[in-house]
């Protein structure tokens, strides 16, 4: 009869072990926040955290080898003050700078082209960006760097080649432990078999696409905007 209840606790003991103690990561038992060099910190999210773990993806890991080179074109774009640089990064906010220009769509390459041109011109003429107010992100001076994951998607095998394609957003906030910070939305795109990357900033926080160009709705209900 003893034998008999030990086996029980045991069965027990076994099916109410947490299993996600079983399938933890090594970066899930990393620190809460580290410097991957300096004047650049990452940050964990651990509620964000969990998309990526659905597909299996290290933000951490995506953070220092692919997140990390766009901070570094960023701090020169900022240090250059190259607005050009800053529009060709930037996409997502087309199609509502194209209405906002009036008729002009995102969706067709030769309206891109024509909106690119457009705002650069405005910039060059005034100094001043009507549309996502990048002049005050370029007077910047930056000191340090808050990275912080914010989505993934599910990777998707290539149509074309053997590729697997990897999609995956992160905040960036410029000096985050001063009163003036900025904060860019920026997605980054590449595969498991070349060095290539793609960078696109999606959201530049309380400058656009909201308030400047959708205001009519909350910043936190973004996302959720009708197609």
């Amino acid at each position: 009869m003893k034998q008999y209840l030990t086996i029980l606790i045991l069965i027990f003991l076994s099916c109410d072990s947490p299993k996600s103690q079983e399938t933890l990561q090594d970066w899930q038992l990393g620190p809460d926040e580290e410097i991957l060099e300096p004047g650049i910190t990452y940050s964990r999210s651990k509620d964000i955290e969990q998309e990526f773990v659905k597909y299996n993806l290290d933000p951490r890991d995506i953070a220092n080898k692919h997140v990390r080179p766009f901070v570094g074109l960023l701090k020169k774009v900022i240090k250059e003050k190259d607005f050009d640089k800053l529009v060709y990064l930037t996409l997502g906010v087309q199609s509502e700078i194209g209405k906002k220009m009036g008729g002009l769509e995102s969706i067709i390459s030769d309206d891109l082209h024509q909106i690119d041109e457009n705002w650069k011109k405005i910039f060059r003429k005034t100094g001043k960006d009507p549309y996502c107010n990048y002049e005050q992100l370029l007077t910047t001076a930056v000191k340090e760097i808050l990275i912080v994951p914010y989505s993934a998607k599910k990777p998707r095998p290539s149509s074309i080649n053997e590729r697997t394609n990897f999609n995956a957003e992160y905040l960036i906030t410029i000096n985050p432990n001063t009163i003036n910070f900025h904060t860019l939305l920026v997605m980054v795109r590449f595969d498991d078999q070349t060095d290539e990357k793609w960078y696109y900033v999606t959201r530049y926080f309380n400058h656009c696409p909201i308030p400047n160009l959708v205001p009519d709705y909350n910043e936190h209900d973004y996302h959720l905007k009708p197609e």
